[in-house]
């Protein structure tokens, strides 16, 4: 017998794949993984896959794998009472004595293979010993077959109720841990879902905000709610501070509500092209925002920076390209992403903040073509505002 644990534990495995003859696999979650990689290349050996679905956590991308392959042997996990939670690999061999079953805590997922703390047994089983492959039979008889599991309805599941367990988790090491793993990847279906699941209720009301910021004739207090900051006469319905309340930058709010300088702001405000714009474009746009601001107000008040306050007037005039970078959405989508808050290139920097908005506009939601069958009204205006909408997924107040 072999204790295993953490990478011990992946090496033993990939090394039993290769070489036995077939194997069994039953675990509670699986996720795209070295392990699971070794399992399709050697998709032939395999003789059943038993995964299970509880809490949202195993990848559908593993699943839609699963049901292209010989159905019969992959089956949905399923307890009559409580969670399905095994995690047993079972491997049998033609040239060796006997056969090898590793048995522990481990799932088939990445982190169980990285930075979760993990303990399985490599223990020999003699070949007439079928009491694994009995309880694995079992589990298959049980379980759902693939093939009549609605894989479309639990990756809607995964992604808007999975999600809310990843939120609970505090560790930001892997992937596996990421709110939205497939941030970039998700189709503009799949981005819309996650849009109008917005847990402050606020989804309309960004859309109407955007509508309002469309008008390229905006009066003065207009142009206050279009920038984050409080008019002097409130405009009836518009809620200005989403997408990040810019009052707090005193330097910018006084610039914007101030009697003329705001119409600096206004004229670079619709200075901005029509069409693409370059990351050259963007980052001059926002050095003439900061620069008018420090010029007005940014010595009296000792703030230079005003990274957001120029994000919030980008993002409304181009919702489509870019987002409005402020302190109730960054952190999340930070991490998403896979970059840093703070630091070189970190989210809070103007190249890091370009970068990421680049990928987003590249992202398969964010490169997708204009609507034209689409489920109901407010699809097409969402998609407008693609970019600018991740706010509705990543704001969380500070």
């Amino acid at each position: 017998m072999k204790i295993l644990s953490g990478k011990v534990t992946e090496n033993s495995l990939l090394g039993l794949i290769k070489d036995c003859k077939s194997f069994s696999v039953a675990v509670a979650w699986a996720t795209k993984n070295n392990v699971f990689s070794a399992i399709q290349k050697y998709e032939t050996k395999l003789d059943q896959m038993i995964v299970g679905v509880d809490f949202y956590q195993t990848h559908p991308d593993v699943l839609n794998w699963m049901n292209k392959q010989q159905k019969q042997k992959m089956f949905i996990g399923k307890s009559k009472s409580g969670v399905f939670h095994p995690k047993i690999f079972l491997f049998e061999f033609e040239d060796r004595d006997c056969n090898t079953l590793v048995i522990g805590s481990a799932n088939l997922t990445a982190a169980a293979f990285s930075i979760n703390e993990e303990a399985c047994v490599c223990i020999e089983v003699q070949k007439n010993d079928m009491s694994a492959i009995k309880l694995i039979a079992s589990w298959a008889k049980n379980g759902i077959a693939i093939g009549s599991f609605d894989i479309p309805a639990y990756r809607e599941d995964y992604l808007v109720k999975g999600r809310s367990v990843r939120q609970v988790l505090t560790t930001r090491k892997h992937v596996e841990f990421r709110e939205n793993p497939d941030l970039l990847n998700l189709s503009f279906d799949e981005y819309y879902l996650l849009c109008t699941k917005d847990p402050y209720h606020y989804f309309l009301d960004r859309l109407a905000l955007l509508d309002f910021c469309a008008n390229p004739n905006l009066t003065h207090d207009e142009f206050c709610c279009m920038a984050g900051v409080n008019p002097n006469n409130p405009i009836s319905g518009i809620h200005y501070g989403l997408f990040g309340s810019m009052s707090a930058d005193a330097a910018f709010r006084d610039t914007v509500q101030h009697k003329t300088h705001w119409k600096t702001l206004q004229k670079l405000y619709h200075g901005l092209p029509s069409g693409q714009i370059t990351k050259a474009v963007a980052k001059k746009f926002i050095k003439n925002i900061e620069d008018h601001v420090n010029n007005c107000f940014g010595k009296s008040y000792k703030k230079l920076n005003h990274l957001s306050a120029a994000t919030r007037l980008l993002s409304m005039k181009r919702p489509d390209l870019f987002f409005c970078e402020n302190g109730a959405n960054r952190k999340r989508l930070a991490d998403d992403l896979g970059i840093t808050v703070s630091g070189k290139n970190g989210l809070k920097t103007v190249d890091g903040y370009l970068d990421a908005s680049v990928r987003l506009q590249n992202s398969t939601w964010g490169s997708s073509s204009s609507l034209t069958n689409h489920k109901d009204k407010n699809m097409p205006r969402c998609w407008k505002g693609r970019v600018a909408m991740i706010d509705a997924i990543y704001y969380n107040p500070v």
